[in-house]
């Protein structure tokens, strides 16, 4: 993960206007390995702030309203901030762990006592998860170099479990691993449904990305019918990391709403990506899909508030688009690997705010993140946590 500081000085210390975590995993595989995959995963959450510290133990007050303005909308330059190592965060471990205990045993309880079967975003049953759906990538490996598709067999497994797990829909990024062909007919047999993905890597290579991809999935759709596919996605968080110009997804959400009109279309975005971008896409998509984690925000928040947090920045993306039904295409958080400015990765953490995010009123809009274990995505330079949102043994 590329990481950088910049500080303004001016007599007085100050961080820059723009913060751009660059959460540069691949949700495919880079060019130098087979398959020829090049898909890579980059997050951007907005203006730094200065970040205040957990709430000490005593402190039982107020954390819900850190979540509601933690995400700040400026985009004027591509600032990074350096997220807190490993070592380092360990010394505040104590101290964000005892000051979230007091609302442990509700939240762990609301996950092991399973959701209320329901209706999702896309008007399809929750499943017993309660949530509007997860994601899935069809790799394995322990790191980037060792990464593989997962066979036919794999794919089917991992599908039928995620279904065991009391979700009824499923997310996909791209076309790659023949992943349509082996997806495809075992969620159909299981009555589940898909939002399928089209990733694209450069502005130099995205439109043939997108070509090969859209042919692919044109081609399933052929083959499979629509009944099932709730919505087809361009991109992912395509312009914080130069993924595509917005002149490019435009024209691809275009062409799939021409050659789908039925199926909902929209492109992943954050928050500061939709607040600069939303004037060109707002019109052009049928719903907002919105990128939202709480371990990655500028401003602190605590596990406990993770699901009023993602609320908040529903309601706030929505208004951008006048009001557009929006829902979440990605929202998780880790269950180790150290921290991120204030905010810590670990077990309970993920525990607690999973189970927010389960109970909150937005639940059955919200896609979690992830189905699998990602070791795949490691590397020199990648943060341990971003390795591990799997959190499907939750629910």
């Amino acid at each position: 993960m590329r990481t950088s500081i910049t500080i303004a000085a001016a007599g007085l210390l100050s961080l820059a206007s723009a913060g751009h975590h660059d959460h540069a995993l691949f949700h495919k595989r880079q060019n130098n390995q087979t398959d020829q995959c090049s898909t890579v995963w980059s997050t951007w959450y907005g203006e730094p702030t200065m970040i205040p510290l957990p709430p000490p133990p005593s402190s039982s007050s107020s954390s819900s309203s850190s979540s509601s303005s933690s995400s700040s909308i400026s985009t004027s330059s591509s600032t990074s901030v350096v997220p807190s190592s490993t070592s380092s965060s360990s010394s505040s471990s104590a101290e964000s762990t005892s000051s979230q205990a007091p609302a442990a045993p509700s939240a762990v309880a609301a996950i092991q006592q399973g959701g209320s079967p329901g209706t999702n975003f896309f008007g399809q049953s929750t499943g017993s998860s309660g949530m509007n759906a997860i994601t899935f990538t069809p790799y394995t490996g322990s790191s980037q170099a060792a990464s593989q598709c997962m066979d036919a067999d794999a794919i089917a497994s991992a599908v039928r479990a995620i279904n065991a797990q009391g979700f009824n829909t499923i997310r996909m990024y791209a076309t790659d691993c023949e992943q349509l062909t082996y997806v495809g007919p075992v969620a159909k047999e299981l009555g589940m449904h898909l939002i399928l993905g089209i990733f694209v890597n450069s502005p130099g290579t995205a439109d043939s990305d997108f070509a090969t991809q859209f042919a692919a999935i044109k081609s399933f759709i052929s083959s499979n019918g629509e009944s099932n596919v709730d919505a087809i996605l361009a991109g992912n968080e395509p312009f914080s990391s130069d993924h595509a110009t917005v002149d490019q997804i435009a024209s691809y959400l275009q062409q799939i709403k021409a050659a789908f009109p039925s199926i909902h279309v929209s492109c992943p975005l954050t928050h500061p990506e939709l607040s600069q971008y939303g004037g060109q896409l707002c019109d052009l998509m049928d719903i907002v899909a919105a990128q939202i984690h709480p371990f990655f925000s500028t401003s602190y928040v605590a596990p406990t508030d993770a699901g009023s947090y993602v609320e908040s920045e529903m309601n706030l993306m929505s208004q951008i688009c006048g009001g557009k039904p929006i829902f979440v295409s990605e929202s998780g958080y880790p269950s180790g690997g150290g921290s991120y400015l204030s905010q810590l990765a670990g077990e309970v953490e993920q525990q607690i705010a999973i189970g927010s995010l389960r109970s909150s009123a937005k639940a059955s809009s919200i896609t979690v993140f992830s189905s699998s274990p990602d070791g795949w995505k490691l590397a020199p330079g990648v943060q341990e946590y971003e390795a591990m949102f799997d959190c499907l043994g939750l629910f």
